[in-house]
Order: C-alpha cells, then sequence, then structure tokens
C-alpha cells in the first residue's frame, strides 16, 4: 500500500509537469472515474488520486465532477468499449468546470472512456483543451513497445503520455 501511494504521488507529479509544459495554466483538471465510482465526492478513486497531485504540480484547478449513474462493468471484466453508450452512463456533479479543461485518466486502452468525457463535457458547454494519460494499454503485444509514440484521440488537441 505504501510503494503505491509513493507510486501515485511521482506519477502524479509527472503528469503535472507535463500538463504544465504542454497546456495552459489556469486549466482545471477533471479525472475520469474507476467503473465503480458512483459519487465523484469519493476521495479513494486512483486517477483522482493523480489529479490531486498533477493540479498541485501544474498550477492547475480540480474538478472531481465526473461519476458514473451506476457501478459499470469494469472494461477489462468484458465492461463496454463503446463511447456512445459511456457517455450516457457519465453523471456531471455540477457545477460543470468553467474555462479550459484537461482530461486525465491512469490508463486507456480505445481511448473511449476519453471520448465519453469529452463528448459529455462538451454538451454542458465546458470547453475541453486536451487530455492527459499516465499509462496505455495494447490488446498485442508491440514490436517496441518501449519507442516513445503519441497517441492521437479524437478530442481537440494531442493527447499526450506522461512521459
Amino acid at each position: 500500500q505504501a510503494d503505491s501511494e509513493e507510486f501515485l504521488e511521482i506519477a502524479g507529479r509527472m503528469i503535472g509537469d507535463r500538463i504544465r509544459t504542454h497546456f495552459i495554466t489556469g486549466a482545471t483538471i477533471v479525472p475520469i472515474p474507476s467503473s465503480w465510482v458512483v459519487d465523484s465526492r469519493n476521495t479513494s478513486f486512483r486517477t483522482k488520486k493523480l489529479a490531486e497531485v498533477a493540479s498541485l504540480t501544474a498550477h492547475c484547478g480540480l474538478s472531481p465532477c465526473l461519476s458514473f449513474v451506476s457501478q459499470q462493468t469494469p472494461t477489462h471484466k468484458g465492461g463496454t468499449r463503446d463511447p456512445n453508450k459511456l457517455e450516457s452512463l457519465f453523471a456531471v456533479r455540477p457545477p460543470a468546470p468553467a474555462g479550459k479543461v484537461i482530461l486525465l485518466d491512469d490508463v486507456t486502452t480505445s481511448g473511449a472512456h476519453l471520448k465519453a468525457a469529452y463528448w459529455k463535457l462538451r454538451s454542458l458547454g465546458c470547453t475541453v483543451a486536451g487530455a492527459v494519460c499516465f499509462a496505455r494499454a495494447t490488446r498485442e503485444q508491440e514490436e517496441d513497445p518501449t519507442s516513445d509514440k503519441t497517441v492521437y484521440v479524437s478530442l481537440s488537441k494531442v493527447f499526450l503520455p506522461a512521459f
């Protein structure tokens, strides 16, 4: 447990440094909730902890306003990766963040949660400046998993890996 807390602190600082380097200051970080989060005020989900440290490091606001309307099956256990379905499953606890928003996810595979969060927040008038993710999971083994690749998702800016 202590090691995971230390890891979240280090990873959060890395993400915050990346945000400070690539995005405007004064933006608000919105963490993507875990599949079991039905109340965005819950303090124990991993991405929120990353976002807390990242927001302090990047001198950004923090708005953990996203949750799910009901507990979801995790994607690694067969839950949906369809961003259209996920968008309808997201709830936003008012108020929606004002100004520029940066989505933050811990791990992404298909980008479906990021796309769904982007669509949901945009439908409420938020300006999503981009997204940052600490790690990317793949379904197949890559030829060179250590190569420095930038992954693009259908957002208004480049989706940046944290390092």
